[in-house]
């Protein structure tokens, strides 16, 4: 057997013919259902009144509420410190690394430093 037999025999397949017509699906193969959509085939249920819905919700909260609300405050928090970051390293960069001005270099990197540390913090609280 020869190497380049060896090497193509694996790959040997049966042509597939793409001009030919192919079945059409029917209605129930290949069409996803919405998740929130009623088993029976209905259209997703909306609340008809979604204040006391919403009253209902935080009332099961209870004690927790204030939790909830440290933790969406952690979160708006995390994400604002996760664009300091960024903000910072350009003015790094434009404002001192490229004109080579260091003067008041330190004190930027200090702020960077502070806001990676708080959002180390913000991130770590949210998950207790």
């Amino acid at each position: 057997m020869s190497l380049l037999k060896l090497l193509k025999e694996p790959f040997q397949y049966e042509r597939i013919d793409w001009r030919k017509k192919r079945s059409p699906i029917s209605q129930s193969e290949g069409k996803a259902q919405h998740p929130h959509a009623a088993r029976d085939g209905g259209k997703a249920q909306k609340a008809k009144d979604w204040k006391s819905a919403t009253r209902r919700i935080l009332a099961y909260l209870g004690e927790r509420k204030p939790a909830l609300l440290l933790v969406m405050g952690l979160v708006i928090v995390s994400s604002l410190l996760m664009l300091v970051g960024p903000f910072l390293i350009g003015i790094i960069i434009d404002n001192y690394i490229m004109p080579a001005e260091f003067d008041g270099l330190g004190m930027i990197l200090l702020l960077l430093l502070a806001s990676y540390i708080g959002l180390s913090v913000a991130t770590f609280f949210q998950i207790l």
